[in-house]
Formats: C-alpha cells, sequence, structure tokens
C-alpha cells in the first residue's frame, strides 16, 4: 500500500544491536585518554517526520555536537525493513564539521536503496546506524559505547535509533468501510476476502472499534483497536472480546490477542497482526483497506 498523504517516521529509541563485530572495545564516556569523550551526540528539531503530501521537501534535522574537539568525521547509515524485505546498509550521510546542522530528506534515503519516493509503503521500518572516527583513528559504533550510554536515549549518543512509517491517528479519518485484503483463518472458518467491515471511531478518543469483529461468521464480538495518537502504533486491543466462539469446531470461545499493527488513518489502511487466546499459538494477518 502506497502512502500518498502525511507520514511520520517516528524516533522509537536506542536498540542494542548492530551489523557491526560485537568483539571490538566498548568505550566509557568517562575513561581517561585519548577515547575520553570521542562521541557524537544529536539533538532532533523535532521528533523526526516525512510528510508524504510533500515528500519532496520531506526530512529529518538536527544538529550534530561533540563533547571535546576529538572526532573527524560522523556518518549515518540506514537500512530499510520493508514487507520482511531487510535492505543492505547504506551511507545516507558523512560531515567531517562538528557542530553542524544535519538535514537528510526521504527523497535521499529512497535514492539511497536504489528507489524513488512512490516505493515507499505503509508499515516500512528504517534502522539507522551511527559510525564516528576520532582524530586518533578509533572507530566509534553502538557496539563499543559503554552500555550507560548505548542504552539510554538521554544521553543523545547518534549511533542507534530505530524509525517505523506510520502517521498520526485522526478518528474523523478513521471511519468507513473497508474492504479486506488479508485475513488469517478465512478459509478455515468460511469468511469471505472479498467483504467488508464497518469501522467506527471510540468508544475512547484513542481508539476505533472495527463493527463487525474479525470472524463474523463465528459471531465475533466487535474489536476494539487503542493506538498511540501521534503514531499510529496499536498499543492494545479488546481482549476480553471474542474472536471466534468454536462452536461449529468443537472449540472454547477464544479470544483477542495483539501482536503488533499499525494504523494508517490518513490513507485508510489497518495493518494488524493478532493471535488467540488460549490457543495463542496462531498468529495471523488482518489487514484492511479504506474503500468509502
Amino acid at each position: 500500500m502506497k502512502i500518498n498523504k502525511i507520514i511520520t517516521i517516528l524516533f522509537l529509541g536506542f536498540i542494542f544491536f548492530s551489523c557491526e563485530d560485537n568483539s571490538k572495545d566498548r568505550f566509557d564516556f568517562g575513561e581517561a585518554g585519548d577515547r575520553a569523550g570521542s562521541i557524537v551526540l544529536v539533538d532532533f528539531d523535532q521528533k523526526p517526520a516525512f510528510n508524504a503530501a510533500d515528500l519532496p521537501g520531506s526530512f529529518i534535522s538536527g544538529t550534530l555536537t561533540t563533547p571535546l574537539d576529538n572526532v573527524e568525521s560522523y556518518t549515518l547509515s540506514a537500512r530499510r525493513i520493508s514487507e520482511g524485505t531487510v535492505s543492505e546498509l547504506t551511507d545516507v550521510y558523512t560531515t567531517t564539521n562538528f557542530p553542524t546542522d544535519f538535514n537528510v530528506s526521504l527523497e535521499e534515503i529512497m535514492i539511497s536503496f536504489g528507489l524513488q519516493l512512490d516505493d515507499v509503503i505503509a508499515g516500512d521500518r528504517f534502522e539507522f546506524f551511527g559510525r564516528s572516527v576520532s582524530t586518533n583513528g578509533d572507530v566509534v559504533t553502538i557496539n563499543n559505547l559503554d552500555s550507560d550510554l548505548a542504552g539510554e536515549v538521554g544521553q543523545k549518543v547518534a549511533y542507534s535509533f530505530e524509525a517505523s512509517v506510520s502517521c498520526p491517528f485522526d478518528p474523523s479519518e478513521i471511519e468507513g468501510t473497508y474492504e479486506i485484503i488479508a485475513l488469517g483463518f478465512a478459509g478455515f472458518f468460511g469468511e469471505d476476502l472479498n467483504a467488508t467491515r464497518t469501522v467506527i471511531a471510540g468508544p475512547d478518543p484513542d481508539q476505533f472499534t472495527i463493527v463487525e469483529g474479525e470472524y463474523p461468521t463465528q459471531n465475533s464480538d466487535p474489536l476494539i483497536i487503542t493506538v498511540d495518537v501521534e503514531t499510529g502504533n496499536v498499543i492494545a486491543v479488546n481482549e476480553d472480546g471474542v474472536a471466534f466462539d468454536g462452536e461449529d469446531q468443537g472449540f472454547p470461545p477464544n479470544y483477542y490477542l495483539l501482536v503488533e499493527g499499525s494504523v494508517f488513518s490518513c490513507t485508510g489502511y489497518i495493518d494488524l497482526r493478532l493471535n488467540f487466546t488460549p490457543f495463542n499459538g496462531n498468529p495471523h494477518d488482518f489487514i484492511l483497506q479504506k474503500i468509502n
């Protein structure tokens, strides 16, 4: 599903892995010697955001600084995770000046993958990795930082962050009729993939309801989705709601269980991965596209 409206790429925080060699020495910001403070810090101007209504003008920006004047260069690389496919890591920005204001456009990032802006897909995720070289030749990545630096967002080290493609949740945009794009176990339960679902806002401001639920043929309850309004990321479902009653199959009733999900009210796209309880070994997709 190509995105044609506002997309927000949310800074999710620091992550604890990289493509670099984990055997390298770890650096402590406070240790003595030439390595002390040989790191790059970042202050974003705002939560990184890409606006698909103005894709050529969309960018992430901020200021890069160094605690001490001992960093020669800094390079930011990225890889894209899209529909289960992970791209190669590619450089998207390099500087040798500190402090410096940086600006990396979505177009530049996509071009670095050999793609275009139109290739952005709802649910894309980007992982960014920084690499700096000190004036004495030491290479710093997320893997050789002290754990307090690597794991604490407040330290603002510019070596690892993750971003996902999403848009702010707008209840006024979410309501409508949706076509089912994917529904796990649809055949088993006799559901029609060409069927539709009705979506309404509420009951709370950060919620919306899929009125017919997941499996109407199995007397499912309405599915109530709770989202992070800033990102559209799904954070909860009504776990007391019946996903299927199990009467036709001789099963006990099973209830909704969230695995993960993203809601794109700006494009009318709902991308859910659900499970059942007590039959919780059955994660499956439930994806809907607004048609009116």
